[in-house]
């Protein structure tokens, strides 16, 4: 949920914002990108190291069990003044999984083939469209009111060119396993298992941009296997510099 801070608010909800089309949901889901020959994700955090708009830090680290599936994830955030910890609960079932939390948060997903095509709680669903590469397409979301909006989501060569208003620069840097970040607005879960959503992908963007404004990301370090360590995202929040340091933990 922490990717694009330094433009979006925090915890703000980066879905739905096109109008919808009239695709049917896909049954038949292909199965890659996939990251069965990858390590696990087991820790991320970041920390505010510059800026005095936004403050604070988070950790959020991933239980899986023997098949590989996220079961749990524990996270922590907290500032000079508050500190707050939730635990969601991942439980998998035939049709997919649904995930609880302490602050009673509930979804329920259904998954096809290795990928959701729908999730939905009490305020909206939402309808998954796959490219026939397997990346994600498209995410259509049903309000509670019966209205309908739309994030289409393109893709080159492995790359996420856009997703909605939101465009990605790349220089051709790119890391073992996989970037986690992409899509990370909408849930934690997914860092750790982007081939949920088709948004395997270990290409690492210079740049994102909104509506004109641009964020960097920059200072990459690596473990020696090649595996992400850390990167820096920073940008302008009123006319100062703000920074954002990511760090991840691999298993």
């Amino acid at each position: 949920m922490f990717f694009k801070f330094l433009l979006l608010p925090i915890f703000a909800l980066a879905l739905c914002v096109t109008s919808c089309g009239d695709d049917d949901l896909e049954q038949n889901q292909p199965e890659n990108p996939s990251v069965s020959d990858t390590k696990k994700l087991v820790s991320m955090e970041y920390e505010y190291t510059a800026g005095s708009f936004y403050q604070g830090w988070s950790k959020t680290e991933f239980e899986y069990d023997a098949m590989g599936n996220v079961v749990s994830y524990t996270k922590e955030r907290g500032d000079d003044d508050h500190y707050r910890i939730d635990v969601v609960d991942v439980d998998w079932n035939e049709d997919g999984f649904s995930l609880t939390s302490d602050d009673n948060r509930y979804w329920q997903s259904k998954v096809v083939n290795g990928k959701i095509v729908s999730q939905e709680n009490d305020s909206f669903k939402e309808l998954f469209i796959y490219d026939s590469s397997g990346y994600l397409k498209a995410v259509k979301c049903i309000l509670s009111d019966g209205s309908e909006e739309r994030t289409e989501y393109r893709w080159s060569n492995g790359m996420l060119l856009s997703d909605g208003s939101t465009e990605y620069k790349y220089s051709g840097k790119t890391c073992a396993g996989y970037f986690p970040i992409f899509y990370s607005s909408f849930d934690f879960l997914f860092c750790a298992a982007p081939q949920l959503l088709g948004t395997v992908s270990n290409c690492l963007p210079d740049k994102l941009g909104i509506d004109g404004q641009w964020i960097e990301l920059g200072s990459y370090e690596f473990y020696d296997d090649g595996y992400l360590k850390s990167f820096v995202e920073s940008g302008f929040v009123k006319g100062e510099k703000a920074e954002l340091k990511y760090k991840f933990k691999w298993q």
